[in-house]
């Protein structure tokens, strides 16, 4: 980034990917508390608990998709 100044000054900056951007991931353990502190609020935080358990089971788990879809709607 480069901004000109009035003074004539010009003050230079590398850019820098957003955290949790394909160039700088959140680690899981991050990712994970960023959903809790962002869901919680919004469903509470057993809610929020039993959607995030069904969504580590969607891989492995035929059924936990239709169960997250029951719990979110």
């Amino acid at each position: 980034m480069r901004i000109a100044l009035r003074d004539g000054r010009v003050l230079v900056s590398d850019t820098h990917g957003a955290r949790g951007g394909p160039d700088h991931p959140f680690a899981d353990a991050e990712l994970r508390q960023k959903y809790r502190t962002l869901a919680e609020p919004v469903c509470g935080a057993a809610r929020a608990a039993r959607i995030e358990r069904v969504v580590d089971a969607l891989s492995t788990d035929a059924h936990a998709l239709p169960a997250l879809l029951e719990d979110l709607l």
